[in-house]
C-alpha cells in the first residue's frame, strides 16, 4: 500500500503536463538530467532552478519526463522537479526589472511635467485657474513620491502622469492662443485711435482756415 501511495505522489506533479508544454525547473537548487528515466542512467548535467524546458514525452510509471530546449538540453528529469510556472525567484527578478523600468519611465515623465509646469507658468502667470492646476499638480507629485513602489502602483502612476501632461499641453496651447488674440485686439485699438486722431487733424485743418477767413473779413468791413 505504501508503494502505491508513493507512486501516486510521484505521478501527481505531472498530471497537468503534456508534450510540447513549457515547464521550468523548480526551486530546488539543482536537478539532475539523466540519459534515461531511472536513477541507474548516467547523469548528463545538473540544471539550475528556473531553467525553461519543453516536454518531449513522459514516463509516468518511472516518474521521469523527457525534456529539451534550444540551449542543447536533452535528457530525462524527475517529474516532481518540474513546475508549470517560473519559480518564485525568477518571477521576483522579472518583477524587479519591470518595476525598475517603470520607475525610470516615471522619472522621465516627471521631468517632462516639470518642464511643462515652467512653460505654463511663463505663459499664464495672470491666470488663477492655471495657478490652481499647478498647485494640484504639485500635490499629486508629492503623493506619487509617497506612493507604493509596487509594479501595479507605478503603472497607474505612469498613466496618470501621461494624462496630466496632455492636459497641460492643451492648457498651454489655449494660453498662447489667448495671448495672440489679445495682441491682435491691441493692434486694432491702436489703429482706430490713430485713425481718429488723423481724421480730427484733417477736420481741424479744414475748419480753422475757414474761421480765420471769416474773422479777417469781419475786420475789413468794420464789424
Amino acid at each position: 500500500m505504501r508503494k502505491l501511495i508513493l507512486a501516486a505522489c510521484l505521478l501527481c506533479p505531472m498530471a497537468a503536463h503534456a508534450a510540447g508544454q513549457s515547464v521550468f525547473v523548480s526551486d530546488k537548487l539543482e536537478a539532475q538530467l539523466r540519459s534515461g528515466p531511472s536513477l541507474q542512467h548516467k547523469i548528463i548535467r545538473a540544471l539550475n532552478s528556473g531553467v525553461a524546458l519543453t516536454i518531449v514525452e513522459e514516463d509516468k510509471a518511472a516518474g521521469y519526463t523527457h525534456v529539451t530546449n534550444d540551449n542543447g538540453v536533452d535528457g530525462w528529469i524527475l517529474s516532481r522537479h518540474l513546475i508549470s510556472q517560473p519559480p518564485a525567484r525568477t518571477q521576483l527578478e522579472n518583477t524587479t526589472q519591470k518595476m525598475e523600468s517603470l520607475a525610470q519611465e516615471n522619472k522621465q515623465l516627471r521631468g517632462e511635467l516639470d518642464n511643462l509646469k515652467k512653460q505654463l507658468a511663463e505663459a499664464g502667470e495672470a491666470k488663477d485657474s492655471t495657478s490652481l492646476q499647478v498647485e494640484q499638480l504639485n500635490s499629486e507629485l508629492t503623493a506619487i513620491r509617497q506612493a507604493s513602489s509596487g509594479a501595479v502602483a507605478l503603472l497607474q502612476e505612469r498613466n496618470q502622469l501621461q494624462e496630466e501632461r496632455a492636459a497641460l499641453k492643451n492648457e498651454l496651447e489655449n494660453l498662447n492662443r489667448e495671448k495672440e488674440t489679445l495682441a491682435e485686439k491691441d493692434s486694432q485699438d491702436w489703429f482706430m485711435k490713430g485713425a481718429g486722431v488723423l481724421f480730427g487733424g484733417m477736420l481741424l485743418g479744414i475748419i480753422l482756415p475757414k474761421l480765420a477767413g471769416r474773422k479777417r473779413r469781419g475786420w475789413d468791413t468794420g464789424y
